[in-house]
C-alpha cells in the first residue's frame, strides 16, 4: 500500500515495522488463544515467538489511526476500502 489518504486529507503511512499508526484489533476469544500460545512459546525461542506474532497480525482486521484527525480506518474482511470511524467530541 505505502500510504492511505484519510477523509480529512491526512496521510497515513502503511510501511515500517513497527508502524505507529497501525493497530491489531482482535476478538476477546482470539486474545485468550493468543495468551495461551505466548505462554506455550516462552521456552520455544525466537522462531516460536515469530510464529505467534504472525498469527496475532492475522487475527483481526487491519486498523490505522489518522495522525491528523485521530479517526480510525478499519479494513473489514480483507476489503480494499476502509470503513472510517470518527472520534466523538469530548
Amino acid at each position: 500500500m505505502g500510504q492511505i489518504i484519510c477523509r480529512c486529507g491526512g496521510r497515513i503511512s502503511t510501511t515500517g515495522c513497527p508502524n505507529k499508526h497501525e493497530y491489531v484489533m482482535i476478538a476477546d476469544t482470539a486474545h485468550e488463544k493468543f495468551v495461551d500460545q505466548v505462554v506455550a512459546t516462552v521456552e520455544g525461542g525466537v522462531d516460536a515467538w515469530l510464529n505467534v506474532s504472525v498469527q496475532l497480525d492475522r487475527a483481526g482486521p487491519p486498523v490505522f489511526e489518522c495522525p491528523e484527525c485521530k479517526g480510525l480506518l478499519v479494513f473489514w474482511k480483507e476489503s480494499h476500502s476502509p470503513t472510517y470511524y470518527i472520534r466523538a467530541p469530548d
